[in-house]
């Protein structure tokens, strides 16, 4: 099974995001793409991600988001590039956190 959004928690500035899957996420050699990530204004930009406490988890952040309240991933009509997937090379499920209508 490849891997899927299990829960998204907010803290210190991060979101981390648990993934769930018959695998483990990776290879954690390559960078993360595809995360964006979204203030209380529901703007989301492209957001730095790397492997979290285990690989079943990934911190998103970013500079210009200091307090995120919502996170995706690969949630576009056509995503420029989403890298996440598990060891044995399923990607990722696309995801979303917010039930925003309004969203940029």
């Amino acid at each position: 099974e490849a891997p899927r959004m299990k829960e998204v928690r907010f803290e210190g500035g991060k979101a981390i995001v648990t993934f769930t899957g018959d695998r483990e996420l990776g290879p954690d050699y390559r960078p993360i793409q595809g995360f964006e990530i979204a203030g209380a204004d529901k703007v989301f930009i492209p957001a730095r991600a790397v492997f979290g406490s285990s690989l079943w988890e990934v911190v998103v952040s970013s500079e210009i988001v200091p307090e995120p309240v919502a996170v995706r991933y690969g949630f576009r009509n056509v995503p420029k590039a989403t890298s996440l997937t598990s060891t044995t090379g399923l990607p990722a499920f696309p995801f979303r956190s917010d039930n925003w209508d309004d969203a940029r």
